[in-house]
């Protein structure tokens, strides 16, 4: 029976992050999502000839800054 009791205990017990830090996370968590989703619409718009010549610029820019 204490072995319920401890299983439900833990079950209930709050998240370890702090909610002020989670708040705190949330405005760079949204503008992650802000910049990807941008970056992926942008190339899905992009024409075939358009997208081979961003993914080489972008190969070359890392390749460069390793």
């Amino acid at each position: 029976m204490s072995f319920l009791s401890r299983a439900d205990h833990s079950l209930s017990s709050p998240s370890r992050l702090h909610p002020r830090t989670l708040s705190a996370l949330t405005p760079f968590f949204v503008l992650v999502y802000t910049v990807f989703h941008s970056l992926y619409c942008t190339v899905l718009m992009m024409s075939n000839r358009a997208r081979s010549i961003f993914r080489l610029s972008l190969r070359r820019f890392l390749k460069v800054h390793e």
